[in-house]
């Protein structure tokens, strides 16, 4: 999988109690839960209104546009997610739970592919399209994380699970309670259905989500061998959520 690294980097400020905060964004790492939070801690949280979409929004109004900028605000944050949780997540929300809405993502994975999306597969569309898609075609909530870093030591790295309780410790109990008690976008509370695997055809799985609002969960659906090479190909990830948990237990005295 080739990494282009450009217009990636995106980093927003914000400020808490007269301390500045940098946030660097990356899409299935809780972006939908910390687009909300800019919104509502913002001083122009009346201007978010007026947006469609957030990240515009804090791209007007929060976006750190220099590194040397980004350099001078000691409290960074990133957030950190297992990749093989962010890849099967992406695939079921942004791919299978939106074959109707023919976005973007199906738009790619079907030049790449060469068929229609709703007869893609999780199979297909990891070796097919994640490993060989060049950075051009590749959509962006597949792009690896540690590619969205700058070149700077994140003092605040946090594992998605720990998010809640990190925030908590960040901000105080009102903040996190309000904006990272339950993430946006969170499929967790689907019923989850035994009856597909990484060979079932993402149209046959919408279905049966459009009509019983159940989705498949990773477990069973996912072989050994592909979470092995989902690791593999984003190795640089794996290496730094491990680093971001240690990194969490440590701070929060697990």
């Amino acid at each position: 999988m080739s990494v282009d690294k450009r217009n990636r980097k995106a980093h927003f400020s914000f400020n808490i109690d007269g301390k500045d905060y940098s946030y660097c964004y990356i899409r299935k790492n809780a972006c939908s839960t910390w687009k909300k939070f800019f919104a509502g801690v913002s001083p122009y949280a009346s201007e978010s209104k007026k947006y469609g979409n957030l990240i515009n929004f804090m791209g007007d109004y929060h976006k750190v546009r220099s590194k040397k900028k980004l350099i001078n605000i000691s409290e960074s944050i990133v957030v950190t997610r297992d990749p093989v949780d962010r890849c099967f997540s992406g695939f079921v929300n942004q791919f299978v739970m939106r074959l109707d809405r023919q976005a973007g993502l199906h738009k790619s994975v079907e030049k790449v592919l060469g068929k229609k999306a709703c007869d893609v597969s999780f199979l297909d569309f990891f070796y097919g399209y994640i490993v060989k898609a060049d950075s051009n075609d590749l959509d962006a909530h597949f792009w690896s994380q540690v590619s969205h870093l700058e070149d700077i030591e994140y003092k605040h790295k946090i594992a998605l699970q720990y998010l809640g309780s990190y925030t908590e410790f960040l901000f105080g109990s009102d903040l996190s309670s309000r904006y990272f008690s339950r993430r946006s976008n969170d499929t967790s509370k689907l019923l989850k259905n035994k009856e597909f695997d990484c060979r079932s055809l993402s149209g046959d799985i919408f279905m049966r989500y459009k009509n019983e609002k159940t989705i498949p969960g990773s477990k069973g659906f996912l072989s050994e061998e592909l979470v092995s090479d989902i690791y593999k190909v984003y190795e640089e990830d794996y290496v730094f959520y491990g680093e971001s948990v240690s990194a969490c237990e440590e701070k929060l005295g697990l």
